[in-house]
C-alpha cells in the first residue's frame, strides 16, 4: 500500500516528468534526470518507510504514514526540481542544502549539482 500511495502523489504531482512506476521490484520508482550527470531518483521501499536515492550524491529516509511519506517526497522533490537545493558529494559523503548556504564540505573533491546541471 506504502508504495502505490507513494507512487500515485508522485505521477500525479509531477505528470511532465519522465517517470517509471513498477511495483513489483524494490526499487519502485525511478525518475529520468534532467541532467545526466546527476544520475536518476529511485524510489526503495523498506518496509514501513521509503529511501529516496537522489542520483549520485546522497539519500533521503521518509517514515510515518503512507499519506505523510508521500506528501514529504512530493515536496522534497518540487523543490529539487526547481533547483533550489544544491547537491553535494565527495569522498566523506553526501548531503543537499538550500542554494545559496555554506557548504557543510570543505573537501577539494566534492562534487556540486542541481537537478538541471552542475554548479561550478
Amino acid at each position: 500500500m506504502l508504495a502505490e500511495v507513494v507512487s500515485q502523489r508522485v505521477t500525479s504531482a509531477f505528470p511532465r516528468m519522465s517517470i517509471c512506476v513498477t511495483l513489483d521490484k524494490e526499487a519502485f520508482v525511478t525518475i529520468a534526470p534532467a541532467w545526466e550527470g546527476f544520475g536518476p531518483i529511485t524510489f526503495l521501499l523498506e518496509q514501513e518507510e521509503v529511501i529516496v536515492i537522489f542520483g549520485v550524491f546522497t539519500h533521503s529516509h521518509f517514515y510515518g504514514t503512507p499519506d505523510a511519506i508521500a506528501l514529504a517526497i512530493v515536496d522534497v522533490l518540487q523543490i529539487t526540481f526547481e533547483d533550489q537545493y544544491v547537491f553535494e558529494v565527495c569522498s566523506r559523503g553526501g548531503g543537499f542544502i538550500v542554494d545559496g548556504e555554506v557548504s557543510i564540505w570543505s573537501d577539494p573533491d566534492v562534487r556540486r549539482g542541481r537537478w538541471s546541471g552542475p554548479v561550478v
